[in-house]
């Protein structure tokens, strides 16, 4: 416990004593933060750590100890303090008691509006704190009241949280799931606001011109303002829909274009220019991150738009001949679209000469052999699949795996299913035209779907006796988890949102959830001497780095621990094994010799989650020796392997790439990270298009995630302010046409309602946005007495051991907030209340989104 010596006295003063003697003395709470500051200032001279529970217990039956905190924690420098209201959360409140607790909960949301939540949010510790606190309360009984000041506090939080956070919005539906089973008042109250959080936040003030100058303006633009919309709907039908072609595409594209609903001759031709120089235009803004999106539409999906439109083999040369002098580079791809166009007859080159497909090896190669005998280089599954270069074959080919693997799933046959989604990722291109032929959720969920029955009766279960002894345990991991892994890479690499599209999925828990730290449950087993998982996690450690084992890693060992259990473990083995080392309780060459083990056919698949746990040990353990995880990450990272270990370790280094490029150690097998995606990256195309920039909806739906529309009125302001570019006559009307086409185009996509609502007119002019939802708060104010100078007059013993208190000279009184929920009126729609707002704000806004409403 910090204590200060009282100068010219023999006393030692507490903090806890401290405490008393203000609340005896009647202190203000200005009067107690300079001396708390001024003991700070001395017991951290002397190196001592403050215990700030003394102030936080009994403050249920002591309301002025809450002054005294917010004095400290919100009225002053409050990250002097506490680190944040991280450590309030995760070191003090989850040691109080329940009414304590309770206490202090009410207090914070009394006092909302002056907690800095957003700079909370901003420091480093406050997630932690505060998951910490969330996780221990998710863990045990609590009290309705209790759930729902939590509840109030994480919808503060919501409303100010700044760039997209997933950890945080992972938090956040973990609680929901909670809160659903035990206290259904505070998910309905907390559910509705994120539900209506997720619809629209509309929270600024624009200083705009007016509607006709915008207006004037944009006519002057309306070819880069349709280009401007044909991306943005293009990236939306591409990487985010992953549309198929069908009538209803072309009816949405040519709206677009604003042409007639009459199939001509003329306007087809326009519809074929038009799409595919915007095609390109898409293709030419991506990175590595969704060029084969863009890749795979252009050779495979336009020819069947080319069809529908109907062209004349002429007709469509000379229009692709006058797109592709508008268009620099992609040679690879034009020559790709222009062999497909031949191959389906569209286009004729009598140089081009079309090889049919051979398929009929498929059912030798992928159905009868047994991958039990047959290695993957002796089947030539790879290869073969590499040779499929027609168009025609390459889709029949993609028919041909999905059948195959709906049989190996059905026939609950992993051993095949995993030989043919290995394969596959051999040639990533052939994969492409597999997953993206149609929606790559269809197949993906199909696996994950598996995966979860296999997941949940253990992978155990599938295993065999071979001699009585052994059996094959090992093999049955191997297959799951490397279906597992490219369940991941197809996550990965199409831009995949496992968790939200299958939230109570196992596989997608073991995916997403990689840490130990989530998952309460096994945390706390982890850090118990006395549980089996502590001592399973001792005999892996045992396995890989003891030199006198000489047994390996046994099938017995494999059982003792869940699947879950299992991709949480071997992660920490592996950092504790780091620790070890560096603590000397481990060699080195130990270290590095069981680090082999990752890369055996069983443990592979957790490889995944261990180099994720090092990333993390990285960058959170300042004193761990970074040249260590260095070359600990170089050894797992940078090795030869052939086969499908080859193919497996190559798909998991490419998902973490970026995180291990800069590390450092490893950029010699890397490649640099994608530039990041900006919306002025997009206007800056098309004010100067010869220029290079990078545009990608994935991305930007990606940082909307937990802002939602208040992520696109951000970008506006920001665009508007900081425009670059000049032109302020050209470019403010390409800003307010990209954010009014995000905000519908993501809006149709996301929220549960559509943006037609909006076209509603409210009849209350003071109808203003409601950041709480479908409550309104009214906290109401009560002035108590305030505190005369007579009750600070004796401050002899405390000026004498401090030397600098003074009376305040102008002490403001203290407030009891009274908090009060009040029922909107029946029927009241924010989207009335957000539009009135707009409206009054921000009215060529609303111009532009009634402009735009009736092609979306």
């Amino acid at each position: 416990m910090a204590t200060i010596s009282i100068p010219s006295t023999d006393v030692d003063l507490t903090l806890d004593q401290l405490v008393s003697v203000s609340l005896q003395n009647n202190y203000s709470a200005t009067v107690f933060g300079k001396l708390f500051r001024e003991f700070k200032h001395r017991a951290t001279a002397s190196n001592q750590e403050l215990d700030l529970r003394c102030l936080l217990a009994g403050s249920a039956q002591s309301p002025e100890k809450l002054k005294y905190v917010q004095e400290i924690l919100v009225d002053s420098d409050y990250s002097e303090i506490l680190d944040g209201l991280g450590s309030l959360f995760g070191q003090y409140l989850v040691q109080l008691d329940e009414i304590d607790q309770l206490a202090v909960l009410m207090w914070l949301n009394q006092i909302s509006y002056k907690v800095p939540w957003q700079s909370s949010l901003e420091a480093g510790l406050f997630y932690t704190g505060f998951e910490t606190f969330i996780n221990n309360n998710i863990n045990q009984e609590i009290s309705p009241k209790k759930a729902l000041m939590i509840a109030k506090i994480v919808i503060n939080l919501l409303g100010n949280v700044g760039e997209s956070n997933e950890a945080f919005g992972t938090l956040i539906q973990r609680y929901l799931e909670f809160l659903k089973q035990k206290h259904p008042v505070a998910y309905a109250h907390l559910d509705g606001y994120y539900k209506t959080h997720s619809i629209t936040s509309i929270q600024k003030d624009y200083k705009v011109k007016s509607e006709s100058q915008i207006d004037k303006k944009t006519s002057r633009n309306s070819i880069k303002i349709l280009r401007l919309k044909k991306l943005v709907w293009l990236s939306q039908q591409v990487t985010i829909l992953f549309s198929v072609i069908d009538d209803s595409f072309l009816k949405g594209f040519k709206t677009l274009l604003n042409l007639s609903s009459v199939a001509t001759s003329a306007t087809n031709t326009s519809i074929a220019f038009e799409l595919t120089a915007s095609l390109f235009d898409g293709l030419a803004l991506s990175t590595k991150r969704t060029g084969h999106f863009w890749t795979t539409f252009i050779v495979f999906k336009l020819p069947e738009v080319f069809k529908l439109l109907n062209i004349s083999q002429q007709n469509l040369r000379d229009t692709l001949t006058n797109v592709f002098e508008t268009i620099r580079g992609h040679e690879e791809v034009k020559s790709r679209l222009l062999k497909s166009l031949v191959e389906c007859e569209l286009v004729t080159n009598e140089d081009e000469k079309i090889v049919p497909a051979d398929l009929s090896p498929f059912r030798s190669i992928l159905i009868d052999a047994n991958p039990e005998f047959v290695t993957l280089e002796e089947s030539r599954a790879s290869e073969f699949f590499s040779s499929v270069q027609t168009l025609a074959g390459q889709t029949e080919l993609a028919g041909l795996v999905t059948n195959a693997i709906s049989k190996f799933i059905n026939e609950d046959d992993h051993s095949r299913l995993k030989r043919i989604l290995v394969a596959l990722a051999a040639d990533v291109s052939v994969m492409d035209g597999v997953f993206l032929l149609k929606n790559p959720y269809e197949l993906v969920g199909s696996l994950v779907e598996y995966l979860d029955s296999s997941i949940e009766r253990g992978f155990s279960q599938d295993a065999m006796d071979i001699d009585g002894d052994s059996s094959n345990l090992q093999d049955v991991h191997s297959d799951l988890g490397a279906i597992i892994v490219v369940v991941a890479y197809t996550s990965f690499r199409y831009c995949l949102d496992l968790k939200s599209r299958f939230p109570s999925s196992e596989t997608g828990r073991i995916l997403v959830d990689w840490d130990p730290i989530l998952d309460t449950a096994v945390m706390e087993k982890l850090q118990d001497p006395e549980s089996n998982l502590n001592a399973v996690m001792g005999d892996w450690i045992v396995s890989l780095f003891d030199t006198n084992n000489t047994d390996g890693v046994s099938d017995e060992l494999l059982k003792k621990s869940s699947v879950r259990e299992y991709y949480l473990l071997i992660p920490c083995v592996v950092s504790e094994g780091v620790r070890a080392s560096q603590l000397g309780m481990i060699q080195k060459d130990d270290l590095m010799s069981g680090l082999e083990y990752c890369h055996q056919p069983f443990l592979i698949p957790t490889f995944l989650n261990v180099l994720r746990s090092l990333l993390a040990l990285a960058w959170t353990e300042p004193n761990l020796d970074t040249s260590m995880v260095s070359q600990v990450l170089k050894t797992l990272v940078d090795v030869n392997l052939s086969g499908e270990l080859h193919i497996l370790h190559r798909m998991i280094v490419e998902i973490v790439n970026d995180e291990l490029y800069e590390v450092g150690s490893v950029k010699n097998v890397l490649q640099p990270p994608a530039p990041p995606t900006r919306l002025d990256s997009l206007i800056a195309f098309l004010v100067e298009p010869d220029s290079k920039h990078t545009f990608e909806l994935v991305a930007v739906y990606e940082q909307a995630q937990y802002q939602q529309l208040d992520f696109f009125y951000n970008q506006l302001d920001s665009l508007l302010e900081e425009n670059t570019h000049g032109q302020a006559s050209l470019v403010e009307p390409l800003i307010y046409e990209l954010v009014v086409t995000l905000m519908i185009s993501y809006t149709k996509l996301k929220a549960p309602e559509s943006l037609q609502k909006w076209l509603a007119v409210s009849s209350d002019p003071e109808a203003v946005y409601n950041r709480t939802g479908s409550e309104k708060v009214s906290v109401e104010q009560t002035v108590l007495e305030p505190e005369t100078s007579d009750k600070l007059t004796d401050m002899g013993f405390d000026t004498n051991f401090f030397g600098f208190i003074e009376e305040p000279k102008d002490d403001e009184p203290d407030f009891v907030f009274d908090q009060e929920q009040v029922p909107t009126v029946p029927g009241s729609d924010l989207y009335l209340a957000n539009f009135a707002a707009i409206a009054k704000e921000s009215s060529p806004l609303v111009a532009t989104v009634l402009r735009n409403l009736n092609i979306w």
